[in-house]
């Protein structure tokens, strides 16, 4: 298990970074943590470039993350926010459901895997779950990945 950010106490603000290249979802996943007095947006980022960059000025505390383009893939980029920052916290955000893509966002360092269709019902309880240092996986992601590993040989 990967510990918290030092800063990050029970019942503290969680400092967010949204990260997709998509407006109308930065402005939905942003609607709903507003609602929260436990999240603060502390920055947005439309591309890979910008998230990088603010990630290792403002250091937040978890980025919410979608694949961006421009960049190496889902991984490169979690892996850089992981070796700049080691204690940010990634929660991938995203439609895809490709187990390839899934599991190699997790070796990277990502914490939490959410499907785009399924984040009214879990993004909350995925942010708890990252607070306290454990990871979150929402229903159609869990069920992907056990039967990929009860699969294999």
């Amino acid at each position: 298990m990967r510990a918290r950010h030092p800063d990050m106490r029970e019942g503290c603000t969680m400092r967010v970074l949204i990260a997709d290249e998509n407006d109308i979802v930065r402005r939905g996943i942003r609607s709903v943590l507003e609602k929260s007095t436990c999240h603060e947006i502390c920055a947005e980022a439309a591309d890979a470039a910008s998230t990088i960059e603010i990630t290792k000025t403002i250091n937040p505390d978890v980025v919410i993350l979608d694949y961006l383009p421009n960049y190496l893939g889902g991984a490169a980029i979690v892996s850089d926010i992981r070796c700049a920052h080691p204690y940010t916290q990634i929660m991938i955000l995203t439609q895809y459901v490709e187990r390839d893509l899934m599991r190699e966002t997790l070796e990277a360092g990502a914490r939490a895997y959410l499907l785009k269709s399924e984040a009214v019902d879990h993004m909350l309880l995925a942010l708890d779950a990252l607070a306290s240092g454990r990871t979150y996986f929402s229903t159609t992601v869990s069920t992907s990945l056990i039967e990929e590993w009860a699969s294999a040989p």
